[in-house]
């Protein structure tokens, strides 16, 4: 039995997560849960998962998630203050810390994790494109092990775990891929006057409101490129990006020989969580393959370079070192929360972050 904290457990991460922990009882149990504001929410997975520690930010959700905890009977400790997630993630009786916080605000939980040896499953990018050889400095002095959670990075994970150290040698490319978000096929004209609603709306996935923006301009492209290149060791000249509409293959590598593995699934999330939950061993999690006699074609184009300057950028701050990394992500951060509040217009979070590097 592994104790869980899963940090984000009311986000798109966490609910993946408590379905795999909910149909693996003898395997895993939610020990602990953190949340920013979700009150209502937190309120249901307490009395379906009754986690031994449970965490929320906002202050006015904790006083209603309080409110509602008095009508029920809980052996649930809430905590509230200011060290309350690295109290929790200090537990020795907690064995897998899922990262799933969006944005900057997950790297001091990332660090935590590693200072107690815990296992990470880690899906939040920022952390690393904000500190990657920090992160894998703190790693190596550590008994901690980080495992990727996002579907590509988890898909070159899987690939490159099932070839041998020759074939590692052997790597030509990795291939990163992407559904290209909403604004895929879009014009120009209709980009320029794009709405969060529109923005939000991704084709494939299911996501948060910060994530989807970032697929809609592809600067989870750019993010991911980053983390990439903290995650395998492989110089960043391997890594490319192609649009894979369909969905349905996560990762290629292509081999100097001519030939390719790639990864392929239905898109389900928790396909590469519960990966990473029962690594080393078997993956025990079932679900749907692809249907390949319904899957008409499987398309790739390169991304619209001209109208989303995200993959260039990526190389733009490797060269320049951390600062840059950290500047480039801040900058989207805000300026996607800026367009999120209708302050800014869609193709302006490119003019902030360009403007901040």
């Amino acid at each position: 039995m592994k104790n869980i904290a899963i940090l984000g457990s009311t986000g798109s991460i966490g609910l993946n997560s408590l379905s795999i922990i909910k149909n693996y009882p003898s395997h895993f149990r939610a020990y602990a849960l953190v949340s920013n504001k979700n009150y209502r929410l937190l309120f249901q997975q307490i009395i379906e998962f009754r986690p031994k520690f449970v965490y929320i930010h906002n202050p006015k959700s904790l006083n209603k998630l309080n409110k509602l905890l008095n009508t029920i009977e809980h052996n649930t400790k809430i905590l509230s203050y200011n060290d309350g997630i690295d109290s929790i993630i200090s537990k020795k009786n907690i064995d897998i810390v899922i990262a799933g916080i969006v944005g900057s605000a997950g790297l001091r939980w990332v660090i935590s994790s590693i200072k107690y040896n815990k296992k990470i499953l880690l899906a939040n990018k920022e952390t690393l494109v904000m500190a990657g050889p920090f992160i894998n400095m703190l790693l190596k002095k550590s008994k901690a092990k980080l495992l990727p959670v996002d579907s590509e990075h988890n898909s070159i994970f899987q690939l490159t775990n099932k070839l041998n150290s020759q074939q590692i040698k052997n790597i030509n490319d990795v291939l990163l891929t992407g559904s290209g978000g909403p604004f895929r096929k879009k014009s120009l004209s209709y980009i320029k006057l794009a709405t969060p609603t529109q923005a939000v709306n991704h084709p494939i996935w299911k996501m948060g409101a910060k994530i989807s923006v970032d697929s809609a301009t592809l600067m989870n492209k750019c993010l991911e490129l980053i983390e990439a290149h903290n995650i395998f060791n492989f110089p960043f000249e391997k890594y490319k990006v192609l649009i894979q509409p369909e969905g349905v293959i996560h990762g290629i590598v292509n081999m100097k020989d001519g030939s390719s593995f790639a990864h392929m699934y239905n898109a389900d999330m928790k396909i590469p969580i519960s990966n990473v939950l029962f690594y080393p061993n078997y993956n025990s999690y079932m679900s749907s393959n692809i249907n390949f006699s319904k899957l008409k074609q499987i398309n790739f184009e390169e991304p619209r370079h001209n109208i989303f300057p995200s993959i260039k950028l990526a190389h733009e701050v490797l060269k320049q070192g951390m600062s840059a990394q950290i500047a480039l992500n801040a900058s989207n951060e805000i300026a996607v929360a800026s367009f999120l509040d209708k302050k800014i217009k869609f193709l302006d979070i490119f003019k902030f972050i360009q403007s901040s590097l």
